[in-house]
């Protein structure tokens, strides 16, 4: 059994998923939390253990050209990442880590989530995002840090440090 926790939408979207999530009687599994600030949202995504990504076909960028930072939140908090099956997703890095689903299909999602490892809840596996250094500006992001360990493990290398400005770059390589 999941359960599902919505996090982003406006006022109008959230009341409208409030009524759908009413009409199908699924109150004990759908929590809606809104809007919510930075530290509140990874507070509820690193006691999950799924991300889910999904795009609308509506337009040519969400299916061919999108990089959507959620989904190096979820690799950073160590979630295993379900996704709509369009190329901007699968040219995503560690796409192979990632389970497809056709949203045109009826059991795609369920099947997507039954390609996923048995998953403990009780033991996540991966670093808590909320420790450690979940700082933004200067200090970096939980994403550039996610991208970090990314860059990594597909260069092969010890360390790579990743910086906002050019400057920050050429005072790293001289320290």
């Amino acid at each position: 059994s999941y359960n599902l926790e919505i996090v982003g939408g406006n006022k109008e979207e959230i009341k409208e998923l409030k009524n759908l999530v009413n009409n199908l009687k699924i109150t004990n599994y759908v929590t809606l939390h809104g809007y919510l600030n930075r530290k509140s949202a990874i507070d509820i995504i690193s006691k999950c253990s799924i991300g889910l990504l999904i795009n609308s076909d509506e337009n040519q960028h969400s299916t061919k050209y999108t990089s959507p930072l959620k989904y190096f939140e979820y690799l950073y908090g160590g979630l295993f990442v379900i996704a709509s099956d369009y190329p901007s997703h699968r040219s995503l890095p560690f796409n192979k880590m990632i389970s497809f689903f056709n949203l045109k299909e009826k059991n795609s999602l369920s099947n997507a989530l039954r390609n996923i490892p048995n998953i403990d809840l009780e033991k996540k596996y991966s670093k808590d995002p909320r420790s450690g250094n979940f700082n933004y500006g200067r200090q970096g992001t939980a994403t550039t840090y996610a991208l970090q360990k990314m860059l990594e493990q597909m260069e092969e290398c010890y360390k790579v440090y990743l910086t906002p400005t050019g400057f920050g770059a050429i005072f790293l390589a001289l320290i």
